[in-house]
């Protein structure tokens, strides 16, 4: 089952999903070598100390602005 699949099912069954934008979350960004760079990102203690302790998971999706805008405003 595709990632974004699990976060719809996660979602219809009110769980926890938190996110953070990183238009105002990314505190900096490094390119490094053979294609790899590292990016710091500010979240809330509680996600640290999960992320540390292996108890939450957390991935990073990244997508093209323009593709983005082209979904148009979610539903309230």
């Amino acid at each position: 089952m595709s990632d974004l699949l699990k976060l719809d099912n996660i979602s219809k069954r009110d769980g926890d999903i938190k996110a953070f934008p990183l238009s105002s979350n990314l505190e900096s960004g490094i390119t490094g070598k053979q294609g790899w760079g590292s990016v710091s990102i500010a979240v809330d203690n509680a996600s640290v100390t999960g992320l540390l302790s292996e108890r939450v998971i957390g991935i990073l999706y990244i997508i093209n602005k323009d593709e983005w805008e082209k979904e148009g405003v979610p539903d309230a």
